[in-house]
């Protein structure tokens, strides 16, 4: 939209006034307190160059730019972890000089701008210190943190570098003069690094009120937990200052991410601490830089949604972070200056909205694929995937009380909103985001806004336009060289009729507002002829993708089938297979077309879509042959198919003798059926004429299946008719479904037809292995297990080998069958034991990583005695079949909305009720989920304080020998997928080759009420209850007890995070082996 603005005499006047550091704090409606603006993150920039950003930073609505840490001495270029590795606290290194960064707080203070700067306090990289930090007095006993919910270990215990004693009064008063150093040039907050590492007050620790300056703003950095009861120590810590709830905008970005969209919960609100004390954000520099950073992969424009909602909270202040240009760890380098994206509307305009609402209450709303946070003066929506979408979503309550009803113009895309008492309503642009608000502070000016906004191209013969006067009293527009016409509420007109295709219509306007000032621009629309998508050929797999970028390849796969079929190759083939380009969209997007072109009959079931990087458009997404996606988003199904390849329909025939009251056909080609059972009803056709008869019941045979058989039925069970063997006086085929000319010889005995029944399914019996597995994988090897009561507080003496209830085998884990991944840290079931007493179930995993044997060379894995509860956030699943028909979970485990339990892409064959879940360093969670027949429940069924389940964790493990196959790297050393399949590898005992058992392999016991299980001690005796345990990696299964070749299928293919691993981190698992169980065989 072009503008020129006439001010007059009053903007003259406040122009004069722009000097004063008042008028510029009023002019972006920055806010004097920093908790209530918001804050940006100049990760790794140097002073310098945040202070040339500076006027970028005041226009985008940051209240606070936040710098890497200043202390010496990591030098510019370094790489970036090498300053929270401190020298000394004394200011200067690779960012800039103590006379840099008091420039660089004058020229933020011109603006309203305040400075927060990053402090490390809690550890230095002794001896690598200066010579006042060598002595080990001021350190902590020298040990690491094991146990991550033991608060003396995380206070006291080294993450990587030796630990300070904040309680020494020398340590505190080189802290204090640090700080003080720091406030003296200027700097107005500090962002406590790792802060949950340093005790409090009723720790015996007095770094907080001799330390922590209350003039200043502090915030410290607290990640999933404190390692203690968080009901008390977090009120505490809020007490000096506000802490960071990592989990609230991590689930934010990982919902989008999946294009669904997350309750607004706060993690740590729900272990008391206080909102207004909270920072939040959509990803941080800890989320990104490091190795396996979970958001890295995310795109920008993910990362800016969950921005936008948990910006849109009252109290809270939220962190944006500038991305580095460089991805890997080691390549993201000290000092170098990171992406300026923090200027776009869709981040500018939501912290306007932020500034302008400071005090107000929210109301977050969320429904239909769209998101909104609701405030008094303005609202922030935001769609789960996809862009471009009229949107309505409540106003709040719905009470009238919350934004005023009016037009408001989208902050974002330029579109207008219209509000009522009860409802918002109105189109949502390109970047997923709108924004609306009233001026507050903010000076603004008049303007008519249009809808479709400025750019919109239009293939149909004319376009409606709406055209709606903002902050002025009166407007006019003017289309091409036709007349003014004046307005003084929103217009609807049409243009376009009289312009022909590839020629633009441009409205020209004015609008004045009630002081006399006028503003005029202009906005231009494009008709143009949309490329119409069509079909080759009817019976073709394919489908299109419309995109803004300038190439895109997929990887389509089905994986209902064992093994996956993969319709584009393996993952690394499909990256670089670029699919063609076959015309424009209307708004101007590429559209690209996949069509298959191998023998495989049967249909993907999931796809995903890439850029001309590799880069994931989306996460996996279900395919829909013949599909349309915008952005990788399911818009419609297409049905056009060229003029050429037009066939005339075929049909199934049938007489119906015997005057079915319903008539149903159901076409299944031995591996994927047309429909779900009966099949497709059948209509009768009086006029239809076929075999010298006039008048049957007929049915379309559905182009993928002209070589299908079929089966006519009348809805129940026993009555189907098989199109194969039936005679022709009951069914009469036109179109090859069967062959068209029959032997004289009998017809072959048919087969029993396939009984499809609606779900809910009936129970399946458990069978035998069915994967062939090596008889080194058992289940209930010996017997059900026993009746016990286990003490769970990680010693194992009460377990013993009569309680196992399924056997794997080590060193079977996917990395193993890749060429280089070796380098990660295994997740390596081993035995699952199992028991119960009258109150509780109980369950003890071994996990062994016998990296020492089969790869010492690759170091890492071994580092912090290559277990996974320190330093480890990864879940387990366990689920759980009660044997009640009543409360089992249907849709193979799949949430009810068609997605599986955190985005996991795991489900299942076998029953399952209940579903327990906790990560590896048991900082997330136990929760408890159940479901219906409809699909397991996204939300907890069993908040994690109220579950009862207690895990322990801890060295060492019961089995005196460990077997597995010892070959790893891939086909170079003959590892291939599937060979621990029976009669196919050699075992061996690793603790025979050297392998050191008790420093290097570990357990997780756990016990879980059978209360919250739905289930009494009686139950599991009569009835029994089946186990599956799930390790993931990822977002997905990398092993599971009993096991299951789902785990490893894809193992042999890449990781689109980091091709030097496994797609089993991102891949589904369907598990189809049967349950161990406990108490009675199932």
């Amino acid at each position: 939209m072009k503008k020129t603005i006439n001010y007059g005499l009053l903007m003259l006047v406040m122009l004069f006034s722009m000097a004063s550091n008042i008028f510029a704090d009023n002019k972006y409606g920055l806010k004097d307190n920093i908790q209530d603006g918001v804050i940006l993150h100049c990760f790794d920039w140097t002073l310098a160059d945040i202070q040339e950003e500076i006027p970028n930073i005041a226009k985008a609505g940051f209240t606070a730019v936040q710098t890497s840490p200043v202390h010496e001495r990591a030098g510019k270029g370094s790489v970036w972890y090498d300053v929270y590795r401190p020298y000394d606290f004394k200011i200067g290194n690779g960012l800039g000089t103590e006379a840099d960064l008091k420039a660089l707080c004058a020229k933020a203070h011109e603006y309203g701008v305040k400075v927060i700067v990053d402090v490390v306090a809690n550890h230095t990289d002794h001896p690598n210190v200066a010579e006042r930090l060598k002595d080990e007095s001021l350190y902590h006993e020298r040990f690491g943190v094991g146990n991550w919910h033991d608060r003396h270990q995380v206070t006291f215990g080294m993450i990587g570098m030796w630990d300070l004693d904040t309680n020494n009064p020398t340590v505190q008063a080189i802290i204090k003069q640090y700080i003080q150093d720091l406030k003296a040039c200027g700097v107005d907050g500090i962002r406590w690094d790792a802060i949950k590492h340093i005790g409090l007050p009723s720790e015996g620790d007095s770094f907080m009120q001799n330390v922590v300056d209350q003039e200043m703003y502090n915030y410290g950095e607290i990640l999933d937990s404190t390692g203690g009861d968080d009901n008390v120590l977090f009120p505490e810590y809020q007490t000096y200052m506000s802490i960071t709830d990592n989990g609230y905008g991590n689930g934010f970005a990982n919902s989008f991410a999946g294009g669904s969209i997350n309750e607004s919960v706060g993690n740590f609100n729900q272990r008391k601490a206080k909102t207004e004390k909270l920072v939040y954000w959509g990803e941080s520099h800890d989320t990104y830089a490091n190795d396996g950073g979970e958001s890295k992969e995310k795109s920008q424009n993910v990362i800016d949604r969950a921005y936008a909602v948990v910006a849109g909270n009252n109290g809270a202040t939220a962190l944006y972070f500038s991305r580095p240009a460089q991805k890997a760890k080691n390549d993201i380098k000290f000092g170098d200056k990171g992406s300026v994206h923090f200027k776009d509307a869709e981040v500018a305009q939501v912290n306007h909205m932020h500034n302008v609402c400071a005090g107000e209450p929210n109301y977050y709303v969320k429904g239909n694929g769209v998101c909104a946070q609701v405030r008094k003066s303005g609202a922030i929506i935001v769609l789960g995937s996809g862009s471009d979408r009229d949107v309505t979503v409540a106003n709040g309550a719905g009470d009238g009380k919350w934004l005023k009803s009016g037009t408001y113009k989208d902050m974002v895309g330029g579109g207008a909103f219209t509000v009522n008492a009860s409802t918002i309503s109105g189109h949502v642009g390109e970047s997923g985001i709108a924004v609306i608000y009233n001026a507050g502070p903010i000076v603004l000016t008049p303007e008519v806004v249009f809808n479709p906004v400025d750019g919109t191209a239009f293939s149909d013969e004319s376009l409606t336009v709406t055209a709606t006067p903002l902050n002025a009293v009166s407007a006019w527009i003017q289309v091409n060289d036709g007349a003014k016409q004046t307005f003084t509420a929103a217009k609807q007109f049409t243009v376009g009729a009289d312009v022909a295709y590839g020629k633009n219509v441009t409205i020209t306007w004015g609008a004045t507002d009630k002081e006399g000032k006028t503003e005029t621009g202009s906005v231009t629309y494009k008709k143009v002829k949309a490329y119409v998508p069509e079909l080759g050929k009817a019976d073709e797999i394919s489908c299109f993708l419309e995109t803004s970028n300038a190439a895109a390849a997929v990887y389509v796969w089905n994986n209902k089938v064992s093994p996956v079929i993969k319709y584009a190759g393996a993952w690394n083939e499909a990256i670089n297979k670029k699919l063609p380009l076959v015309g424009k969209s209307v708004s101007g997007k590429n559209v690209f077309k996949w069509t298959y072109d191998g023998t495989e009959t049967t249909t993907p079931t999931q796809i995903i879509f890439l850029d001309g990087n590799g880069n994931k458009i989306t996460a996996d997404v279900e395919f829909v042959n013949h599909g349309y996606y915008v952005d990788g988003t399911y818009s419609t199904t297409v049905t056009k198919v060229h003029e050429d390849e037009i066939v005339d329909p075929e049909y199934v025939y049938f007489d119906n003798a015997s005057n079915w009251e319903n008539v149903y056909c159901y076409f299944y080609n031995g591996k994927t059926s047309s429909s779900v059972w009966p099949g497709v009803k059948m209509t009768y056709d009086a006029s239809a004429s076929h075999n010298g008869k006039t008048g049957w019941y007929k049915a379309t045979i559905p182009t993928a299946y002209l070589n299908a058989k079929f089966f006519i039925n009348d809805g129940t069970p026993g009555t189907a008719i098989n199109g194969a063997n039936a005679s022709a006086e009951k069914v009469v085929n036109e179109g090859a479904v069967v062959a068209p000319t029959p032997t004289p010889e009998p017809e072959p005995t048919p087969t029993p037809e396939p009984t499809p029944t609606p779900e809910p399914e009936p129970t399946p019996t458990p069978t035998p292995d069915p994967q062939n597995l090596d008889a080194q994988y058992q289940t209930n090897p010996n017997g059900a297990g026993v009746k016990k009561t286990i003490t769970v507080d990680g010693d194992i003496s009460d377990w013993d080998e009569s309680m196992i209830i399924a056997q794997g085998a080590a060193n079977d884990d996917p990395r193993v069958y890749m060429d280089a991944a070796m380098h990660e840290i295994p997740v390596d079931l081993y035995a699952l034991y199992g028991c119960y007493d009258d109150n509780n179930l109980y369950l003890m995993w071994e996990m062994t990583n016998v990296q020492d044997v089969v790869a010492p060379e690759a170091d890492y894995p071994l580092s912090n005695n290559g277990v996974l509860f320190p330093n480890y956030n990864m879940p387990f699943f366990i689920g759980i079949n009660t044997n009640n028909a009543s409360t089992r979970i249907g849709n193979h485990c799949k949430t009810t909305a068609g997605g599986t339990l955190w985005d996991s892409g795991i489900t299942c064959e076998s029953p399952v009720n209940k579903v327990v879940v906790f990560s590896t360093n048991n900082t997330n969670g136990p929760f408890i989920y159940g479901g219906s027949s409809a699909g397991l429940n996204a939300l907890e069924e069993v908040a994690y304080k109220e579950t009862g389940v207690v895990v322990k964790y801890g060295m060492g493990i019961l089995s005196k020998t460990i077997k597995g196959i010892k070959e790893c790297y891939g086909e170079s050393q003959g590892r291939l997928v599937g060979d621990m399949t029976k009669g196919t590898s050699t075992y061996v005992d690793f603790n025979t080759l050297g392998h050191e058992s008790s420093k290097y392999d570990f357990h997780y016991e756990i016990s879980i009420p059978l209360a919250k299980l739905g289930v009494t001690a009686a139950d599991v005796a009569s009835k029994g209850l089946g186990v599956m345990l799930v390790a993931t990696f990822g977002t997905s299964g990398m092993d599971c007890l009993p096991y299951d070749t789902s785990m490893s299928d894809n193992a042999d293919q890449l990781y689109s995070k980091d091709p030097s691993t496994t797609h089993e981190k991102e891949d589904d698992d369907n598990i189809t082996v049967p349950f161990a169980y406990i108490g009675k065989s199932l």
